[in-house]
């Protein structure tokens, strides 16, 4: 699915917009002078955001990029006075000439250390703060849901955990009366 040249250009009223899943490609000033967008998600399976895609939608304060976007166009974000906050994935790697031109009075760029994202807020002066990496399960190590305890490989198992127990003093069968010390 793809959001055509000029696709949507002008709808000054248009508030919100929820991008469907299989959307590849936001084209060229697709949503350009949108003056009323609030915010954008744009989904993973979009690779490239269009030339002046979102210009001048100035009431825009907030875009949020997931993984798998690589490109952002020249003028992407251009002329967005109110955007706050960028989130940018590692997987943007290309940034086009003035993205967010005349949009950075109050933005923030979300990211990765050592991204692309990171590099370039570092180039415009643009504040930067740093994501945590998320959890990744090593595809290598199975995982079963229960947390095995480690076992002396010299020690046959049974399968049953057993419980220790404190050595058995020895009995004689007599109880023995306390002595008075006096």
């Amino acid at each position: 699915t793809t959001i055509g040249l000029w696709a949507f250009e002008n709808c000054l009223n248009l508030e919100s917009i929820i991008f469907p899943e299989s959307l590849t490609q936001i084209m060229d000033y697709a949503f350009q002078y949108c003056e009323s967008l609030k915010s954008v998600t744009i989904p993973k399976n979009v690779t490239t955001v269009g030339y002046a895609a979102f210009n001048r939608c100035t009431d825009l304060t907030s875009v949020t990029i997931t993984d798998g976007v690589t490109d952002l166009s020249m003028y992407a974000f251009a002329n967005c006075y109110s955007l706050a906050s960028v989130t940018i994935p590692r997987s943007v790697k290309n940034f086009g000439e003035g993205i967010f031109i005349n949009s950075d009075d109050y933005l923030t760029v979300y990211g990765y250390e050592g991204s692309e994202a990171e590099f370039y807020a570092c180039d415009y002066d643009i504040p930067f703060v740093a994501l945590e990496e998320p959890d990744i399960p090593d595809p290598t190590e199975p995982t079963t849901g229960v947390e095995e305890k480690p076992t002396d490989p010299a020690e046959p198992t049974t399968g049953v955990e057993e419980k220790p127990t404190a050595p058995a003093e020895p009995t004689t069968g007599v109880e023995e009366k306390p002595t008075d010390p006096a």
